[in-house]
């Protein structure tokens, strides 16, 4: 005969599982982790936190075993002492990972970030742009959005020419040039991005 599990053993197969996870997601979060883990990872992760969040609370609550902590489980005080150690395990590294190693990093793609300052008009970079033969010079005004997000527009735009002695030489091309993207090769930001 096949037991079935109650409504009860699910619940509690759920809350045992639950801070690994919250703790995994705060880590991520906090310490800028960008790298997309499977779903096995996240799951692996998750379950080997929890491990960590349960021993830590079996060790200081005094209870005797997991049988006895099954049996506390939906206690409000039992759920909050868990919920505040999930959240102390994938807080605390997170946060000494992002202040030791990644104090530069900020959330998000950068691409993002300057495009917001542009869409607020508080920030109009002057760019060169470089594509397979040539390289222009402009200010960023307008770029893509949905399906074509980095297609930009410069204005004011002027060629770039190195002279042979390694001089530059700009000349003015018209009122603005569009870009679609991959037509550019690289962008330089001549103006200070991060501030």
């Amino acid at each position: 005969m096949v037991d079935v599990f109650s409504f009860n053993d699910i619940l509690i197969a759920v809350f045992f599982i639950v801070p690994g996870f919250i703790a995994v997601g705060l880590f991520k979060r906090l310490a800028l982790v960008e790298k997309e883990l499977t779903e096995l990872e996240i799951v692996a992760w998750s379950i080997f936190l929890s491990l960590i969040v349960y021993a830590i609370f079996l060790a200081f609550s005094g209870t005797a075993s997991i049988a006895t902590l099954q049996e506390q489980v939906f206690s409000w005080q039992q759920v909050a002492i868990v919920i505040g150690l999930a959240v102390a395990i994938g807080a605390i590294p997170g946060i000494i990972v992002k202040f030791s190693w990644r104090r530069g990093l900020r959330p998000g793609a950068l691409w993002d970030f300057i495009m917001n300052r542009v869409k607020k008009k508080t920030y109009y970079p002057t760019v060169r742009i470089h594509t397979d033969k040539e390289t222009y010079e402009g200010v960023l005004f307008l770029w893509g959005r949905d399906k074509s997000p980095k297609d930009i527009i410069i204005v004011r735009p002027e060629k770039v020419s190195v002279n042979p002695n390694g001089t530059e030489t700009k000349t003015p091309v018209g009122q603005e040039i569009y870009f679609i993207e991959g037509s550019y090769k690289q962008i330089d930001f001549l103006d200070t991005v991060v501030q």
